[in-house]
């Protein structure tokens, strides 16, 4: 996940029942919940690299505009997916 927030966090609770590895990046990243839910705070470009699905959970800034640019999809498994449920 990119984003670790509220949506993050419900979404989280659901996968729970399922054998899924949840790795997430945030700048705030809350140890907290992500100790209760088994997740691991990766960097960034590890997100991209790791994963089978990037679940992008940000809210847009002008600050973030281009935040996930070529090389950052570049670094994805061929068959990995990408979801973006920003708002």
């Amino acid at each position: 996940m990119v984003g670790f927030g509220n949506i993050a966090k419900r979404l989280c609770h659901l996968l729970t029942g399922f054998d899924v590895t949840i790795s997430a990046f945030d700048k705030h990243f809350d140890k907290s919940h992500a100790y209760f839910y088994n997740v691991q705070e990766k960097l960034l470009e590890h997100i991209f690299v790791e994963s089978d699905v990037v679940v992008i959970l940000l809210p847009y800034y002008s600050e973030l505009d281009k935040f996930i640019d070529r090389r950052l999809l570049s670094l994805m498994h061929y068959s990995s997916l990408i979801i973006i449920a920003a708002r």
